[in-house]
C-alpha cells in the first residue's frame, strides 16, 4: 500500500484530497496543516509521495523536499 502525505493550510482542501485517495482503499494517508507538522511527519515515516502547498506559511517545506524526495526534484507541476 502506497503512503501519502498531503500538506496543505485549507482545510477544506485538506480534507477533500485525503478523502479522495483514502476512498481508494490502495493508500495510508497521513496529513499535516502547516510545514513544521509536514516535517515531523516525514523524519518519522518514509512517504511515497507528498503533496504539498508550496504557498504553505512556516517552515520552508520546498527547500526540504530535495533532501527528502529526491526522485521528485523539478517534477512539480508549473501553472501560469
Amino acid at each position: 500500500m502506497a503512503r501519502i502525505l498531503i500538506v496543505e493550510d485549507a482545510q477544506e482542501l485538506l480534507s477533500l484530497v485525503a478523502g479522495f485517495f483514502e476512498s481508494k482503499g490502495s493508500f495510508d494517508v497521513d496529513t499535516a496543516a502547516d510545514g513544521n507538522t509536514a516535517l515531523n511527519l516525514i523524519g518519522s515515516n518514509d512517504y511515497d509521495i507528498a503533496i504539498l502547498d508550496i504557498m504553505l506559511p512556516g517552515a520552508a517545506l520546498e527547500k526540504q523536499m530535495p533532501h527528502r524526495f529526491p526522485d521528485s526534484v523539478g517534477k512539480r507541476e508549473q501553472h501560469p
